[in-house]
């Protein structure tokens, strides 16, 4: 996937919509089936190729972030990372607290213009 992206096919807006559904366990408690650790399990590779297209700068601005939602709002799947020691996935522990710092930063900033309203 990494070798054959680019600006014009979809597959970083793919996994991050995926991402978002699947690690949104509050919102969608059911999905395909799978229990919360397959979801997880899952997520944690979507998160991962959506990085590394996120890093080749194919992301976009109208991302949603997905990834780093499911970060930001469970510690559960924060833990579970750790746990797994990050599936032993090259750079997968910088690359999830990449995606956990932006959309923190998304939130402080949505924060801080409610503040001003």
């Amino acid at each position: 996937m990494l070798k054959h992206v680019n600006e014009e096919n979809e597959y970083f807006l793919m996994l991050d919509q995926y991402a978002s559904t699947l690690l949104d366990l509050r919102n969608y408690p059911e999905f395909d089936g799978l229990t919360k650790e397959e979801r997880y399990r899952i997520g944690a590779y979507v998160g991962y190729y959506y990085g590394l297209l996120f890093d080749k700068g194919i992301g976009t601005s109208i991302d949603i972030n997905g990834f780093g939602h499911g970060l930001y709002y469970d510690e559960n799947l924060r833990d579970y990372l750790k746990r797994n020691k990050y599936f032993n996935l090259p750079g997968f522990e910088d690359i999830a607290g990449k995606h956990y710092r932006r959309y923190r930063m998304d939130v402080d900033i949505e924060m801080e213009k409610m503040r001003d309203e």
